[in-house]
């Protein structure tokens, strides 16, 4: 428990609630001197998206390019999706379904999104996306089929969703590779169609969300006949599993509901128009729709049905007459910090376009939010507006004239409100001083909080080290491989066989010290070791004072040039980080020495020469204060000395009891000379094991052969009888 009132304590708290108080009146300072957000945005054209007979084509998405900043990819309602890059028009046609699918009639594209994995190389999804279409509906596509669970169904229409992988996710270089379809779902009628696919885009790779793909299904007047036309959001894995196309999650909300599909994520939207997420609410699903001839933007979980209850939480309402049938945009952009996760839209109200936010934060209903009025040349009315994103999350717009557009904040100082060009603003001295003395107490506080704290920093990131590399490593005889560890796991997270390795490189303090492979003077021997442990000596030597690191580094490279980063020893000032010691870790270095130089350079590398340390007797007057070691690292006595001194103590015979006097005093010299000769064997014997028990430990982790031990343990023996 802590004590109270502590002063050590309470001066920490006071110096830590000081330097809070002076960082919040600096922020504060900071903000308020920030220019008040502009309310007025311009247009600035980067390309034409249509020209002749595609300048008022039906343009259902258009998406950037992740692997290229200036390339978007554009999909039309036609089935064509292009490539556009800025300061051009469309360059070049990607697909175009009615080539793709020719037995196929009536062909539409409702849907296109890119797989989140699109421009990481070797990775699953890479230069990867998926369309949807619907098309006249044709019996004999029975296998990839959704089962809608309808007595005698007379579909007219069905759709389809598509992936499609090209050989590099650079659009212009891109050829197609991969066409498959992943999962075909009957319409009752067309009106049924897909209106957007999309993958969460805040999953990390490492979730287990990640990679999953929604699918907007729009509702019907057909509701009544399947749950699947009341408006559905599916959720499949499009990985394909067997001869089905895509695996269904494990924690979907309706796999025991068996009147609906397992694919089903979401129930009773009504009409969707689209699916947004926020990043600060990873768990909800936003869904713009009109439910009851309303527009609305709801929040969704899953499992969630609205078929017979309205949504519980809806974010906003808006007026049907005011706002445009065009996707939101949540905003992830650098720009406008104060639009940052809010749900952006245009509408047209008083002849203005006025660009409106969404907070997705609210709860439980918020009111619509004038951002600012976009400033346009023409004075025609607007349609068929559409707002995008950028690869950085900056805002784009589109409108029939043809041209895309970058949205930027406008100066409310223009021309006719401006200053004259004679006149020269020049800040107040009094507001000039302020900004520098802010700006010095800011500096200060940085460096105050710096300073506190940077130990712990420190600490964080030499902790950090250990968690990206493995911690050590065991060499398996029998498998004739090495496996290797992560940090405070026992459990092995990969293995190398010793055929593979092809370089062992060993790091101290970062600086290499002994480098083994198939190359010329690249071998191991006698004198190598020697110069080795002279260094690792030197090294433990030199003082550990508080931010002094000592670490040492095995890399393995195999035939793939891949490196394996072992850090089998760390330690910052007197706190060590690993389990192993450093006489042991350096023991078993050396060791690893001998083995790998023998498998990758034996022409090269010497016959290692087995060292007997000698053995010392410890004192019968001596305390065992004075004996204790000098440090956690010092060399002790090991247990077979321990056991051997204890036999030799056990076999004294017992006889003084039975002499009288007289005849101890004779004997005495001679009981000295044979407590001599029997310490002397003792000596011997414990010697002897202490050998054995090393050429037994070697020969155990597969660093000497049968041939190697027997030979070795008779050289021995032949040497202590010398």
């Amino acid at each position: 428990m802590f004590k109270k009132n502590h002063p050590i304590l309470n001066i920490a708290i006071a110096q830590s609630a000081l330097v809070s108080f002076v960082l919040v009146i600096v922020v504060g300072f900071f903000f308020a001197s920030l220019p008040i957000v502009a309310k007025e945005f311009q247009l600035q054209e980067i390309a034409e998206i249509g020209q002749g007979d595609t300048k008022n084509t039906n343009w259902v998405e258009l998406v950037a390019n992740p692997s290229d900043k200036t390339q978007y990819f554009a999909a039309d309602r036609d089935g064509r999706v292009n490539t556009l890059n800025k300061g051009k028009s469309l360059d070049k046609t990607l697909i175009d379904l009615t080539q793709a699918f020719p037995q196929a009639q009536g062909i539409q594209l409702t849907a296109f999104t890119l797989h989140p994995n699109f421009s990481i190389r070797d990775q699953q999804g890479h230069a990867t996306f998926y369309t949807a279409h619907s098309e006249l509906f044709n019996a004999k596509f029975k296998a990839l089929r959704l089962k809608t669970r309808i007595e005698k169904p007379t579909y007219s229409h069905e759709a389809v969703v598509t992936e499609w992988q090209f050989n590099s996710s650079s659009g212009i270089a891109s050829n197609l590779e991969k066409k498959r379809e992943i999962l075909r779902i009957p319409l009752l009628s067309q009106e049924g169609m897909i209106k957007q696919l999309a993958f969460d885009p805040f999953q990390k790779q490492w979730s287990d969300d990640f990679g999953l793909l929604y699918i907007a299904l729009n509702g019907t007047n057909e509701a009544s006949k399947s749950p699947l036309y009341s408006g559905t959001v599916l959720r499949i894995n499009p990985v394909k599993l067997g001869t089905r196309g895509y695996s269904i999650p494990a924690d979907n909300p309706f796999l025991k509901d068996s009147k609906v599909p397992n694919e089903t994520y979401l129930l009773g939207l009504q009409q969707i128009e689209q699916l947004l997420w926020s990043k600060q609410n990873n768990q909800a699903l936003f869904i713009n729709h009109l439910y009851n001839k309303q527009r609305v933007l709801s929040k969704g979980l899953s499992g969630n049905d609205w078929r017979q209850q309205p949504p519980h939480k809806i974010i906003a309402d808006f007026k049907q007459d005011s706002i445009y049938p065009s996707p939101f945009v949540v905003y992830q952009g650098r720009s406008y910090k104060n639009l940052i996760d809010k749900a952006l839209f245009f509408s047209f109200e008083a002849q203005k376009l006025k660009l409106n936010s969404v907070n997705l934060a609210a709860s439980p209903k918020t009111s619509v939010k004038t951002e600012g009025v976009v400033i346009t040349n023409t004075s025609k009315t607007l349609s068929k507006l559409s707002l995008h994103q950028d690869i950085d999350g900056e805002l784009l717009f589109s409108d029939n004239t043809g041209s895309l557009y970058y949205l930027e904040s406008a100066l409310t100082n223009g021309p006719e409100q401006g200053q004259p060009e004679s006149e020269n603003i020049q800040p107040e001295p009094s507001q000039t001083g302020s900004y520098l003395l802010l700006f010095i107490i800011a500096l200060g506080v940085i460096l105050i909080i710096l300073r506190q704290y940077r130990g712990r920093i420190q600490l964080k990131i030499t902790r950090s080290t250990l968690h990206k590399r493995y911690a050590r490593f065991e060499y398996d005889e029998e498998s004739q491989s090495i496996h290797l560890f992560k940090r405070h796991q026992e459990e092995i997270d990969n293995t190398l066989r010793l055929t593979d390795i092809v370089q062992s490189e060993i790091l101290l303090n970062g600086n290499s010290i002994s480098i083994i492979s198939a190359e010329q003077g690249q071998g191991f021997n006698s004198s190598l070791e020697t110069k080795h442990n002279r260094i690792f000596a030197q090294e433990h030597r030199d003082k550990m004072v508080d931010d002094k690191v000592r670490q040492i580094d095995l890399i393995l490279t195999d035939k793939n040039q891949h490196k394996y980063n072992i850090c089998t020893y760390l330690r910052k000032g007197n706190q060590r980080l690993t389990k192993a010691g450093y006489h042991e870790t350096v023991e078993k270095l050396i060791d690893w020495c001998w083995l790998i130089a023998q498998q990758l350079n034996a022409s090269e590398t010497g016959k290692r020469i087995i060292r007997v340390k000698p053995v010392i007797q410890k004192q019968t007057h001596t305390s065992y204060a004075s004996s204790a070691p000098e440090s956690k690292e010092e060399t002790q006595i090991s247990v077979a000395d321990q056991k051997m001194n204890a036999c030799s103590a056990d076999k004294k015979p017992n006889t003084e009891a039975k002499t009288d006097t007289k005849a101890s005093a004779e004997t005495k010299p001679v009981a000295g000379l044979k407590t001599a000769a029997k310490q002397s064997e003792s000596s011997v014997d414990a010697e002897l094991v202490n050998a054995l028990d090393k050429l037994g430990k070697l020969k155990q982790q597969g660093f000497l052969s049968e041939e190697e031990f027997a030979s070795a343990k008779a050289k021995l023996l032949q040497d202590l009888l010398k």
